[in-house]
C-alpha cells in the first residue's frame, strides 16, 4: 500500500497525509484499523462526452437556445439531466454588450435648470405642482399648479428665474406637449418646438433642451420629485 510504503521511508503523517491529500486524522485511523482507502478519481459526468460539440455550436450560432442543444445532443444518446447543460451553456456562452451608460451631467453654477412636472396624492386628491432645478447647485423652485399646461409652464419660468435671481442659459425639458411637439431625433429627424414656447425662451434669453423619448435616465437630477414628494408628503400638503 501506497501509505505504509510511504511511512517505512520515513515519511510523517502529516506528509502522508499532504500526499494521498486527506486529513492526516484519516491516517492515523488507516494505521489503527489496518486499511487504506484508494483515492476517489474525480467522477464522470454523462454531459462530458458531449462538451466539445456543445462548445463549438456556441462559437458557430452564439444564439442557440439550451434547449434547443438539450434536443441536439440527445439525438446523439445524451440520457442526462437538462439542468446540467443549461449550467454549462451559461459558463460557455459569451458575455452580452454593455449596456450603454449613464451620461453624467457636469455643469457650471446656473447652467442649466430643469424642469418637469409632479404628481402628489394627497388626502384631499390629486395635485400637480411645477418644478424647477438648478442642476449645479440643487436650489429648487416649486409651485402647485391646476393643470401641466404651456402657460403655466411659462408664467412658472418668470417667478423660477424671480427666485433664482437670474436666468439659466439653458433649460432642460421632459417630453412635455406643452413644449415638444414631436421628437424624431431617434429616427434621425428633428426636435419639433411649440412655436409660443420658442417666442417665450428667445425673449428671457434661454435655449430649450428636451431628454430623448423614453430616456429619462439621462436626466441631470431625475430623482428630485421623489425627494420633494416625500417632504411634501412629510408635511402632509
Amino acid at each position: 500500500m501506497e501509505m505504509k510504503a510511504m511511512l517505512e521511508m520515513g515519511y510523517s503523517k502529516t506528509a502522508v497525509a499532504h500526499r494521498l491529500k486527506v486529513n492526516h486524522r484519516t491516517v492515523t485511523r488507516w494505521l489503527k484499523e489496518g486499511t487504506e482507502t484508494k483515492t476517489r478519481k474525480p467522477l464522470r459526468k454523462k454531459l462530458d462526452p458531449y462538451k466539445v460539440v456543445i462548445r463549438a455550436r456556441l462559437e458557430t450560432h452564439p444564439d442557440l437556445s439550451a434547449q434547443r442543444l438539450h434536443e441536439e445532443v440527445k439525438v446523439d444518446g445524451y440520457d442526462g439531466c437538462y439542468s446540467q447543460l443549461v449550467a454549462l451553456v451559461q459558463t460557455l456562452r459569451k458575455p452580452s454588450e454593455e449596456p450603454e451608460p449613464v451620461i453624467r451631467f457636469e455643469t457650471a453654477a446656473g447652467d442649466p435648470a430643469q424642469l418637469d412636472f409632479g404628481t402628489f396624492h394627497t388626502p384631499w386628491g390629486k395635485r400637480h405642482a411645477l418644478v424647477v432645478v438648478l442642476v449645479c447647485s440643487y436650489l429648487q423652485w416649486f409651485e402647485f399648479c391646476p393643470n401641466p399646461t404651456m402657460e403655466v409652464v411659462m408664467r412658472g419660468l418668470e417667478k423660477a428665474f424671480d427666485y433664482f435671481g437670474g436666468v439659466p442659459t439653458e433649460t432642460l425639458f421632459d417630453q412635455m406637449k406643452s413644449v415638444v411637439i414631436g421628437d424624431h431625433r431617434e429616427k434621425g429627424g428633428n426636435l419639433l418646438l411649440n412655436e409660443t414656447f420658442q417666442q417665450f425662451a428667445r425673449h428671457w434669453n434661454f435655449n430649450i433642451r428636451a431628454c430623448r423619448p423614453y430616456r429619462a435616465q439621462i436626466k441631470p437630477r431625475s430623482n428630485e420629485f421623489e425627494s420633494l414628494k416625500r417632504g411634501v408628503n412629510s408635511v402632509g400638503c
